[in-house]
């Protein structure tokens, strides 16, 4: 069930603030290089974290491009992302990303 507009910001990426280290997963790739991403939002289901990923390029110069989802896993001391291998589970979390889209799609009441 998608949480209330009003919570929505508490979920994403905040980009007027610092990043931290739960705000960053590390992605190794196939032929052993390493990226830092940025979690955009970050989502439970069945007691794993999943995320929505950004490159830093991405973010600072407004690029378009894929996102990735993948599974938020702490490995080494680090946080890194896994691709979902459970098509049940990116199935709900598409579901639940797309509730968010809608809710953020919804006015909000004013003050």
């Amino acid at each position: 069930m998608a949480k209330p507009p009003a919570e929505l910001e508490a979920l994403g990426f905040n980009e007027s603030e610092d990043l931290e280290a739960e705000d960053t997963a590390l992605f190794e790739a196939e032929d052993g290089t390493v990226q830092e991403l940025i979690v955009l939002v970050e989502i439970e289901h069945e007691g794993r974290a999943y995320a929505v990923l950004a490159t830093r390029d991405q973010l600072e110069n407004e690029l378009d491009g894929e996102l990735m989802v993948a599974l938020l896993v702490d490995e080494r001391g680090a946080r890194r992302c896994r691709p979902v291998d459970d098509e049940g589970a990116l199935a709900a979390i598409k579901a639940a990303l797309g509730d968010l889209i809608e809710l953020s799609d919804e006015p909000t009441a004013e003050a």
